[in-house]
């Protein structure tokens, strides 16, 4: 099934289910760019898509180490044996205009305490030198993906979705990519999540 034709389908569900979205005036006016999120639940993808052709009319693409997006052509798979083969082709998507969303804590999770965040989002923004917006997704927890669907269709499911300011990475797009400078920026936008999805970082 095509993306554009599944967001019909799919969009009535999840019209009235947004408590909250909140910060979109910090959206670039111009793409690309790449953003990087908390994960909580199962539907988290399909909130951010959804939110985002239902405000900006803008498609948003996005890593995934699951097949619970196989209704779209937006699911960018993410191969556990060649991470740097999936890296290469979202950093080709963001310099053809993309926007790209990727869950930078690598997989969902139900604590207070974000987890230590990914270096990916970073090596992607630096590579295709575009800003990375900071979001913070704060949803429901269900025990598995039947009872998220399930839960949505009921009318139980409400979701806030804050969306911070962009960072800019310029000053670091000539120096040369070390592990500590990967380590450093993933810090700066793991803590700018921190207040958008009222979790701490302990990293």
């Amino acid at each position: 099934m095509r993306y554009s034709a599944a967001k019909k389908i799919l969009l009535p569900f999840f019209r009235n289910k947004y408590k909250e979205i909140n910060g979109l005036e910090n959206l670039p006016l111009k793409r690309p760019y790449l953003i990087a999120i908390n994960h909580v639940d199962y539907l988290d993808g399909f909130f951010v898509s959804l939110a985002f052709e239902k405000t900006k009319k803008q498609d948003v693409y996005f890593l995934s180490k699951t097949n619970n997006y196989w209704w779209s052509a937006a699911t960018l798979p993410i191969d556990p044996n060649d991470k740097t083969k999936s890296l290469k082709q979202a950093i080709d998507y963001l310099k053809s205009g993309k926007i790209i969303c990727n869950f930078i804590e690598g997989q969902r999770n139900h604590e207070n305490n974000l987890q230590e965040g990914k270096t990916g989002t970073v090596r992607m923004a630096l590579a295709a030198q575009v800003p990375v917006i900071p979001i913070g997704i704060i949803s429901k927890i269900h025990k598995n993906y039947c009872q998220a669907v399930f839960d949505l269709l009921s009318g139980g499911h409400r979701v806030i979705i804050n969306i911070g300011k962009p960072l800019a990475f310029e000053r670091y797009y000539s120096r040369e990519i070390s592990r500590e400078l990967l380590s450093e920026l993933t810090g700066q936008i793991m803590r700018q999540i921190v207040p958008l999805c009222g979790k701490t970082y302990p990293y």
